[in-house]
């Protein structure tokens, strides 16, 4: 979410669309359009683009991803072996 306040741009609402193009099997594509509601000046859209393009989920999904399977959270449980008496 971009956020207007941080660059000094009165709040207005934002609409965004994302889709996933994967037709190249190697390649999955983001395309996004970004809506901008209210009088705002081209500087103003100029640095809410700007701030999209760094977006934190943007920069990691722009990234080399890979997926590993975490290893098993908890330890297996011991085996209980029956109490022998000790008593003879």
């Amino acid at each position: 979410m971009i956020s207007t306040r941080g660059h000094g741009i009165p709040p207005r609402g934002v609409t965004t669309r994302v889709s996933l193009d994967r037709t190249q099997p190697e390649e999955a594509v983001f395309r996004y359009e970004i809506g901008l509601d209210g009088e705002l000046t081209d500087e103003q859209k100029d640095r809410l683009f700007r701030a999209a393009s760094a977006c934190p989920v943007r920069r990691t999904l722009s990234r080399r991803i890979r997926f590993d399977r975490a290893p098993d959270a908890a330890p297996a449980a011991p085996t209980l072996q029956p109490a022998r008496n000790l008593a003879h």
